[in-house]
């Protein structure tokens, strides 16, 4: 089946401050409304082209070609801060082998602005119709990041410099019947060969359990994930669902100890002519441990 993907991303009220040249430059997790929906629990239940971010392995099991454009405009606690993104991508898997190509542009009015390219490679060992069958991918990435004010050289803060990474990230996804185990590691060395401590992007480690729609009530269907994310030091636990309901709603959950996220998807339209369909997705992330709480609402057609 053919899908086109087209992401309007409309991120209101997303707590964070002016974009950095460190490890929190280059954040691509808020690309795709149903990852967001599920708070990051990603690597094992992937199943639109962004989920190749989170376990590049994931892309063999995309269907046929699929293509997303999206646009957002995420809204900080700053009056004075302003911020568009831009981002598309392209994956086409065939004979068991898949390919993807994408790109994300942000740009804000504080003279910085970040460029990523993407490069993804995917091959499935075993059929589909097999009781297993088992997905080695990989990612290749361009970091571009260019800030500071040509002139104000006076100002350390806004003195301008040019930033320019590779990176990669590798996986794999192994289905057992209609369960799913993804391991992925992302940011992979040279990312930060010859970089100092602040302006490293920092590896990333996710093992993801997923089973695909293993419960089933009636016209009801649950598909539950749970996930480990180590980034540095620091590693946490998320927990996430997908509940379809009459063959035409998806449900969304995910949690951990940091935030909610909740979302749905519906089909729009379908054309049997070209085996294509399109989808609505809408997903709101909350964080539970600030005092002032910013949510962050997407919205996106698939």
């Amino acid at each position: 089946m053919r899908r086109i993907l087209f992401f309007l991303i409309l991120g209101v009220g997303l707590q964070g401050c002016a974009p950095e040249p460190s490890y929190g430059a280059f954040d691509l997790s808020h690309l795709s409304p149903i990852a967001t929906a599920l708070n990051g629990a990603y690597s094992s239940l992937g199943e639109e082209p962004w989920a190749l971010l989170y376990n590049p392995a994931q892309i063999v099991r995309l269907r046929d070609s699929q293509t997303s454009f999206s646009y957002s405009k995420p809204a900080f606690p700053f009056s004075e801060l302003e911020t568009h993104s831009f981002s598309g991508i392209y994956t086409r898997n065939c004979m068991n082998i898949a390919f993807g190509v994408g790109a994300h542009y942000l740009d804000t009015n504080v003279f910085y602005r970040e460029f990523t390219g993407l490069l993804s490679l995917g091959q499935r060992f075993g059929e589909k119709e097999d009781p297993w069958d088992l997905g080695v991918g990989s990612n290749l990435k361009l970091y571009s990041l260019k800030r500071g004010d040509p002139a104000k050289t006076d100002d350390p803060a806004l003195t301008p410099k040019s930033v320019l990474k590779l990176s990669g990230d590798m996986g794999v996804h192994l289905r057992i019947e209609n369960i799913y185990v993804g391991l992925s590691f992302n940011n992979l060395i040279p990312a930060n060969i010859g970089l100092t401590e602040t302006e490293n992007i920092p590896m990333e480690f996710r093992v993801g359990l997923g089973g695909n729609r293993i419960w089933k009530f009636s016209q009801i269907t649950l598909s539950p994930a749970l996930e480990f994310v180590k980034q540095k030091e620091e590693g946490k636990w998320i927990g996430g669902t997908k509940m379809n309901l009459f063959h035409f709603l998806e449900i969304q959950l995910g949690i951990d100890k940091n935030s909610l996220g909740m979302g749905f998807t519906v089909p729009v339209q379908k054309n049997s002519d070209s085996d294509t369909t399109i989808y609505l997705s809408a997903s709101y992330l909350y964080p539970l441990q600030l005092k002032e709480n910013f949510g962050s609402p997407m919205v996106g057609i698939t």
